[in-house]
């Protein structure tokens, strides 16, 4: 699948904020929304081109958090992939419908400084599982609302 070009729709989304002690991340993503035709129906393709992520809470633990992760700058040491295809099927019968059926692959990549897993209180698995989950919580509730207003905007384009 080609990346969204000049052609395509491009905007930004704001997350809910993932909590952690002492601080919440907040995220942008810039995402490019591409129109193709899978068989007959249609297919969005979301790839994400960018992001932009910020650190809010208690200075020491803003400061620290960016100074480990590379926060802050340009060249942080944490990356974001995210492509979602959502599909448009019309279900004929004797109530048609319309269902609307999404296939996300998302992967967050974070590296830490060797020294800073020695002192962690837990082990890097424990530590990776720990913030699995609340990123699953974050992401979960943002996928719901999308759904919602895909449902919305759909009824909304109906006659």
């Amino acid at each position: 699948m080609a990346p969204p070009d000049e052609t395509d729709e491009v905007f930004v989304v704001k997350t809910g904020g993932v909590q952690f002690p002492g601080l919440t991340l907040e995220a942008s993503a810039i995402m490019g929304v591409k129109l193709t035709e899978d068989g007959t129906d249609p297919k969005y393709v979301v790839t994400m081109i960018g992001d932009e992520r910020k650190a809010k809470g208690l200075p020491p633990v803003v400061y620290i958090f960016n100074k480990l992760t590379g926060g802050g700058s340009k060249n942080g040491s944490s990356a974001n992939l995210s492509f979602t295809d959502i599909v448009c099927e019309f279900i004929d019968g004797d109530e048609p419908k319309v269902v609307f059926k999404t296939d996300t692959r998302f992967v967050i990549t974070v590296k830490f400084p060797a020294f800073l897993m020695k002192i962690l209180p837990t082990n890097k698995e424990k530590a990776e599982e720990q913030g699995s989950q609340a990123i699953k919580k974050a992401v979960s509730k943002d996928v719901e609302a999308s759904m919602l207003a895909y449902e919305e905007a759909y009824l909304n384009s109906c006659p």
